[in-house]
């Protein structure tokens, strides 16, 4: 390994901090995969799981994991790491990508009453009834913009809602297209 500040180190050269295990791409990678469903999972931060799992299962909760969410509609699994995993029925909250009214009967409004803003309450429902709904999503933006919102803490994906909205107005659009 060189000396010279500035200098990249090249394959095969000692990691930096050598005290600090280095994990395998191998490792992650296996990591990263539902055991439930078998699809990958998006990284989320241990800041959305300690917010959002009902005390019992904080109890449990290993925070050395690398957590995952599994947005697979037809999987209970919503977190995952290599040890733990955790359902829809270990959170505080529905998780809207796990209530689409695909999953849920006809008579049951719980796909339209599952925020998918979580941070300022925009529903399935609350979209399709908005007299504009491409001003929630502006109005979405300028939460962002100003710092206000707390998806990381309120959303159980961990990330921000906007592409969800957007899918919804979208959705929504096409729903008063046809009833037109």
């Amino acid at each position: 390994m060189s000396d010279t500040i500035g200098d990249t180190p090249t394959e095969g050269d000692t990691p930096t901090d050598c005290c600090t295990p280095q994990k395998s791409s191998t490792t992650v990678e296996a990591a990263s995969v539902c055991p439930v469903s078998n699809h990958k999972g998006k990284a989320v931060k241990l800041i959305t799981l300690k917010s959002l799992l009902i005390p019992k299962k904080l109890a449990e909760l290993d925070p050395t994991q690398d957590f995952y969410f599994c947005k697979d509609v037809t999987c209970d699994v919503v977190y995952f790491s290599q040890n733990q995993h955790f359902t829809k029925e270990d959170l505080k909250v529905k998780v809207y990508q796990k209530e689409s009214s695909d999953t849920v009967s006809n008579t049951d409004t719980v796909s339209n009453t599952v925020p998918i803003c979580y941070c300022f309450g925009w529903t399935t429902k609350s979209i399709q009834e908005s007299a504009d709904a491409k001003a929630i999503s502006a109005s979405i933006s300028e939460h962002i913009q100003a710092n206000r919102c707390a998806c990381e803490i309120n959303n159980p994906q961990g990330s921000c809602c906007l592409g969800n909205i957007n899918t919804e107005i979208k959705q929504a659009e096409i729903k008063r297209l046809n009833h037109e």
